[in-house]
């Protein structure tokens, strides 16, 4: 029904509030985990989703179902709205299509489309290669009309920094927000000097913290009187993955016994807690009492 709130309504009231952080996560368990620490928003990360559903670096190596198949599990169990990493649309304005309904179907709350040719490679890789502008335009323009449709938000993400200069990949940026981007984002500025000019650009602004690569780190202080409204940063949550389970594995083994994990005074219930353990034993419950009382 028409009035009634849309997936994407809840990101835009988040960024209408004030300056929002959403983290990257990489699978349900990320997911849960961030959410229940307090995040009011998540973003699927294309890289995470390649290296935890794959096991394949971010290179455009995974196909459109691996990618929903992970979101939709992600957005199903979510409470709060989730923003999806959709690459290059994994092929033409045909792909990028089925790619975005799907996406929409799922729930999602927006997602990202850039303007890398396909199969495309991690912003923070080398040797990247975009698509001419008009074709640019055109994956906008067809992504901003399937967002309406599922009542989503399109992050435009340009690549053309690294290959064609900041003039272009500002340029690149204003025409996806003539053309009704709701957030542009040039990926992986190399200087403060072109952060800045990124951030007087039109519209809302989207700045990928990528911590540890050549971006300036900038507080959140900073990148908002920059003039973003939005920071990710996929690393929050495929960091601490990487080098948790390397540092326990080796601590475990040195030690010949399992007495380093009693360090996280935790139990498997806690696994369980993170992903919804209680509501799922509380329809248990409920099932077992009807049954009782219709015996």
């Amino acid at each position: 029904m028409s009035g009634e709130p849309r997936p994407g309504d809840r990101i835009l009231e988040l960024l209408d509030y004030g300056f929002t952080f959403v983290p990257g996560c990489h699978d349900c368990l990320s997911a849960a985990v961030l959410e229940r620490a307090g995040a009011q928003a998540l973003f699927v990360s294309g890289a995470g989703v390649a290296a935890s559903v794959a096991g394949l670096p971010d290179l455009g190596l995974t196909t459109s179902s691996e990618l929903v198949q992970m979101a939709g599990s992600i957005v199903s169990n979510a409470k709060v709205p989730v923003l999806v990493d959709a690459d290059t649309g994994f092929g033409n304005e045909l792909n990028l299509t089925r790619a975005v309904r799907a996406i929409g179907r799922a729930g999602a709350g927006g997602l990202m489309i850039e303007d890398q040719s396909f199969p495309k490679r991690c912003g923070h890789l080398q040797d990247k290669r975009v698509v001419s502008r008009d074709d640019f335009a055109l994956r906008v323009k067809t992504a901003v009309s399937l967002c309406a449709e599922f009542g989503m938000v399109l992050i435009a993400r340009t690549d053309s920094l690294a290959t064609d200069g900041v003039d272009e990949a500002c340029a690149r940026a204003k025409l996806a927000h003539d053309l009704g981007a709701h957030i542009t984002f040039v990926d992986a500025p190399m200087t403060l000097g072109d952060v800045e000019r990124i951030g007087k650009l039109p519209g809302r602004k989207m700045f990928n913290a990528a911590t540890g690569s050549l971006t300036p780190q900038l507080s959140f202080d900073e990148l908002d009187e920059l003039g973003f409204s939005l920071v990710i940063d996929p690393c929050v949550s495929l960091y601490p993955t990487i080098d948790g389970i390397r540092r326990t594995f080796e601590d475990v083994d040195s030690a010949r016994g399992f007495e380093p994990l009693t360090r996280f005074q935790m139990q498997p219930r806690d696994i369980f807690e993170q992903v919804g353990l209680d509501s799922w034993l509380a329809i248990d419950a409920s099932a077992r009492g009807d049954l009782r009382r219709e015996s």
